[in-house]
């Protein structure tokens, strides 16, 4: 199964189905949506033992996850293992939702002759992949998806009412951002972490936001959120937009509390939603994004590489066909693995990768505007892939 290509929501619904059942433990389902990292934005894994695991970008697991957590609130909500009017559910429901665009986000939901599949899986897409180039979808996207579980929950507040689902979208997002506010303003010193956290929330809401004040915490309607998905994820992002470091200070641990009160959740909840945020923080600090301060330039070469060496493997077949029938691109890459190219080469060399990307599909993103940044990664990561063609070359 392979999630950047079409009809990948076929074959994961042919992988799984022998695994549907009518009842789901929502609590379990939840605490493994976020043990992916799905509620904090950043999919590392996909930790459902009924779903074969393969070699997968953190992009295509959050399709993945998303897919599935759709799937199992659907046949939670309804006890039901309908495929086929699942389908229809959801893609009614993302209609509804589109009805109140603030921006392009919604645009690519409109009526497809390919199937409801097909429209699925470019709402997904569309959903996962929301930056408007590579460059700047690596540095922002990442905390943009920590928003994705509201279609969760929205969907299960569709399932029980689908009139009111619209207003309750917005109002849990307008709540989201307002927390994120509020619970910056309790910290007595602001990083860099803190200010991108906000920033970047507040540039990611998909309704309009030009009319939207802060309201105080005591304004804030809680009483909405009933369900165990609803009052936990409200908790976690809150939790996570407070997280720093190991500590937490006096009145932020309090604010957290008070948040947890209006949410009818213990105090055992709280301490569980920050050992959660905590491990998954310390586990993959390295590899997410938005913790990369120093070096952004450095650590975007870092990120992006393992996503490219991926795309390269799928591919190596049709691209060492390719090469075969291009000697001097063969040349002057196997000659920059132990010699630096001096200027003529480097602008050759860089031609002459734009037109094989041109000859495969899956290799056309660096044609793209901002795509010619990633040719470095490309120069070095294909010897590595194609290591024969190269020995060869150099025995010459």
């Amino acid at each position: 199964m392979n999630p950047s290509k079409s009809n990948w929501i076929t074959k994961y619904f042919s992988e799984t189905v022998t695994s549907f059942q009518n009842e789901v433990d929502e609590i379990e389902l939840y605490k493994k949506i976020r043990k992916s990292g799905f509620i904090y934005g950043y999919t590392t894994s996909v930790p459902f033992k009924e779903i074969p695991q393969e070699k997968w970008t953190n992009e295509e697991m959050t399709k993945i996850v998303l897919i599935h957590s759709l799937f199992k609130t659907y046949v939670a909500t309804t006890q039901s293992t309908d495929i086929d009017l699942f389908f229809k559910k959801v893609k009614a429901f993302y209609d509804v939702i589109s009805t109140y665009k603030a921006n392009l986000f919604f645009s690519y939901i409109l009526p497809s002759s390919n199937g409801i599949k097909q429209s699925l899986e470019k709402i997904i897409d569309q959903r996962v992949q929301n930056a408007s180039n590579i460059v700047e979808k690596s540095f922002s996207h990442s905390l943009t998806n920590a928003l994705l579980f509201i279609d969760i929950v929205s969907f299960k507040r569709y399932l029980h009412n689908e009139t009111e689902v619209l207003d309750f979208f917005k109002h849990l997002e307008k709540t989201l951002l307002n927390l994120v506010y509020l619970a910056y303003n309790e910290k007595s010193v602001k990083t860099k972490y803190d200010e991108i956290i906000q920033r970047i929330f507040e540039n990611s809401l998909r309704f309009s936001a030009k009319d939207l004040a802060t309201k105080s915490f005591d304004e804030i309607d809680f009483n909405v959120f009933i369900t165990y998905f609803g009052r936990n994820y409200i908790l976690d992002i809150t939790n996570m937009v407070m997280w720093r470091d190991e500590i937490l200070e006096e009145n932020e641990l309090e604010f957290l509390k008070q948040v947890g009160k209006k949410l009818y959740l213990t105090n055992e909840d709280i301490i569980e939603s920050n050992c959660a945020i905590k491990h998954f923080i310390e586990t993959n600090k390295h590899e997410i994004p938005y913790f990369q301060f120093a070096h952004p330039v450095k650590k975007f070469y870092k990120h992006t590489s393992s996503s490219i060496l991926l795309l390269l493997e799928r591919n190596k077949n049709i691209l060492a066909k390719e090469l075969k029938n291009n000697k001097e691109l063969v040349y002057l890459l196997a000659k920059s693995t132990h010699k630096n190219l001096d200027e003529k080469e480097r602008k050759h060399i860089k031609k002459q990768l734009i037109e094989l990307c041109k000859t495969i599909p899956s290799l056309t993103i660096f044609v793209l505007p901002g795509g010619s940044l990633l040719l470095p990664i490309l120069i070095k990561l294909i010897p590595q892939i194609l290591p024969s063609t190269f020995n060869e070359n150099l025995e010459e």
